[in-house]
């Protein structure tokens, strides 16, 4: 301890520094760097990021980190790097930006251009009250220049030691951080991503590195792209100070609290906990919603279709009530968390057994549970048990019936905050009853008036979905055929949220190709499956559908008088492996009419990576038999 304390007292007035050879020095491009228009990992790329570095140094309880990085334009869409936005917070001048410095590098005949920007390029603008930014545009760019900027930014506070990004949004040649973390503080040093925690398996370390890294991007069905990113953070857990006292020596002090100690912190907050006891306010609301005499099940869905239907959602995601609730009963509007503390406030005033769920959405990105921090968390909903069953509620949306979670809620497991407990993690599970049913009808029994009609039935969210459409006024209310137009459509249910949803329509402008002797038609009239939206030719995180589904079509086509079926498409039944999937295609010909019985499902959320190419396949398949025609031949 003694030990420690001394380097404490010499380490506050010193800087680290580094002996290693740097990856990149400023202005020196190497022949390689020059000769590299391509990568084999990434072909296709717009741009290289040829090095990113970064140095920590500490100082007491200064932070200075050093940022280099080079980039090479290869296609024009990457000409958009040339603006260059650092952000800095600024409350309380705890951070700054400075030694800032850039150069646009261009090759022309075989020689070296430099065009570097000057300090009066620089400007330094407001984002937010707590947020400032350092911005500058690299002058005369064109495809294969070279762009190149370095700066410093030190924060007061070694808290704010930054996550370092190894993956970006181009492919990376080298991307290295290095940080000589004092004795005195006390770090815990994160992997994220698979190459880093096979290369580190979990050794703190000083120096990381990382070669020929492929870019990330944002593919269909999934969470935020920061789960998946190859990424460095750090989280001061505490530190070491000179110790009171005659003995000497040093005491460590914690930072990181616990999940219990966080559990406390809330019930007693005035943002959170304390909002959930206003008994005045329950009161007064509930004697407006007669509850008198109902079953606790009954008394939730009254007061979370109140909620639902009189408060409107600010779109601001919270985990604390910014405002008092009576000043959100007032204006009937209020942010995710004062919404649902007022949901969990109400239902526990009206005797329910309700606790209020923190949770990350799934733009926001997962959660650890080794990290009792609050700010991994970016909202929170209900959750009420009755009789043992238990019902996670969100009243945000005033189309979403109590028994569906908004979407982006999806995100594994939220925490249970206990009023008189350690808080406990509990899972969130998505709903079972994601179904789609369509019943299709053409008749072609006339030719000069081809018809059509079409019965469906949605659940979940896909009625969800349909709702919206419909109260946005959606012309394009379920995606037909080309050949096809739905002239009007007749509701059930619409206003109904927890039962099904039921569109109907008997009116089709219908066309469809007849040369005389052929006729062709697309049986599938309403076809949500137009294109294979897994489009990546490799993929390197788990496709989330976020909830299961499952879908029939039933198609009949009447054949007209003199004409027989000439081409069909062939059945097919089609499974992923460990039962995540099937697609069945079924055909019959009578005399007079084609039967066709289409069933498809995905059944389990989440689907590993590695079976990304069968996953392809499968889709490929299934929108090839979704878009085939249907062939007639006169006799």
């Amino acid at each position: 301890m003694r030990l420690i304390f001394f380097l404490l007292i010499l380490v506050l007035g010193g800087v680290q520094t580094y002996g290693q050879k740097l990856p990149v020095k400023w202005g020196k491009v190497t022949s390689e760097e020059w000769d590299l228009n391509q990568v084999s990992y990434d072909p296709e790329a717009a741009a290289i990021i040829l090095c990113d570095f970064g140095v920590a140094q500490f100082a007491g309880s200064k932070l200075k980190v050093t940022y280099h990085r080079r980039l090479k334009i290869l296609k024009p869409e990457a000409l958009e790097e040339a603006d260059i936005e650092i952000p800095y917070y600024i409350k309380d001048r705890t951070q700054s930006v400075s030694s800032l410095k850039a150069q646009t590098i261009k090759l022309v005949n075989g020689k070296q251009e430099v065009h570097a920007i000057s300090n009066r390029e620089v400007f330094h603008e407001k984002v937010s009250e707590e947020w400032h930014a350092a911005k500058f545009v690299f002058p005369d760019v064109s495809i294969g220049s070279i762009l190149e900027y370095s700066y410093t930014l030190t924060s007061e506070n070694v808290v704010f030691l930054r996550s370092w990004d190894f993956q970006n949004n181009y492919p990376t040649v080298h991307s290295e951080f290095r940080a000589a973390i004092p004795t005195y503080l006390d770090y815990t040093v994160i992997f994220q991503g698979s190459r880093l925690r096979e290369k580190y398996k979990g050794n703190p370390k000083s120096q990381w590195f990382l070669r020929n890294i492929p870019s990330i991007k944002p593919e269909p069905y999934m969470t935020t792209i920061e789960d998946f990113r190859e990424t460095l953070r750090f989280q001061l857990s505490g530190y070491y100070k000179a110790a009171s006292g005659p003995a000497g020596g040093s005491d460590y002090q914690t930072l990181m609290t616990t999940w219990e100690a966080l559990g406390e912190e809330l019930n007693t907050n005035a943002h959170f906990g304390l909002q959930i006891k206003k008994k005045g306010l329950s009161k007064n609301i509930l004697e407006t919603l007669s509850l008198e005499g109902k079953s606790s099940k009954v008394k939730l869905e009254i007061i979370y279709d109140y909620v639902s239907q009189n408060y409107t959602w600010d779109r601001d995601y919270d985990t604390f009530a910014d405002r008092d609730l009576k000043e959100v009963y007032a204006t009937k509007e209020g942010s995710s968390a004062e919404i649902n503390l007022l949901l969990i406030m109400l239902l526990s005033n009206a005797g329910l057994e309700v606790n209020p769920v923190l949770i990350s959405t799934r733009n926001h990105g997962m959660v650890s549970k080794n990290i009792p921090l609050l700010s991994q968390f970016n909202t929170v909903i209900a959750r009420a048990e009755i009789d043992g069953v238990a019902f996670l509620l969100d009243a945000t949306d005033p189309l979403r019936p109590s028994n569906l979670l908004a979407e982006d809620d999806l995100n594994q497991f939220g925490l249970l905050v206990l009023k008189k407990a350690e808080p406990k993690w509990i899972d969130i599970a998505p709903p079972k009853q994601n179904v789609r049913n369509v019943i299709m009808t053409i008749d072609l029994t006339d030719l000069s008036n081809p018809k059509a009609s079409f019965r469906s039935s949605f659940d979940g969210y896909f009625a969800l979905s349909h709702r919206r459409k419909i109260k946005k006024g959606v012309e394009k209310l379920v995606p037909m055929a080309q050949e096809a137009k739905a002239l009007k459509f007749d509701y059930s249910n619409l206003e109904i949220l927890d039962k099904p949803l039921g569109i109907d329509s008997e009116e089709f402008d219908l066309e469809i190709v007849d040369n005389g002797d052929l006729i062709y038609v697309q049986p599938v009239l309403v076809n949500y499956y137009p294109e294979n939206p897994f489009r990546s030719p490799t993929r390197t995180y788990p496709i989330d559908f976020g909830s299961s589904f499952k879908e029939i079509y039933a198609i009949t086509v009447l054949i007209p008088d003199g004409y027989k079926v000439e081409e069909i498409p062939e059945a097919t039944a089609l499974k992923l492996p460990r039962g995540y999937g099937y697609f069945q295609y079924q055909t019959e010909v009578n005399e007079n009419k084609v039967q066709m019985m289409i069933r498809m499902g995905i059944s389990k959320p989440t689907i590993g990576y590695g079976l990304y190419d069968g996953l392809v396949q499968f889709y490929d398949l299934m929108i090839s038999k979704l878009n085939a025609q249907l062939v007639l031949r006169k006799d």
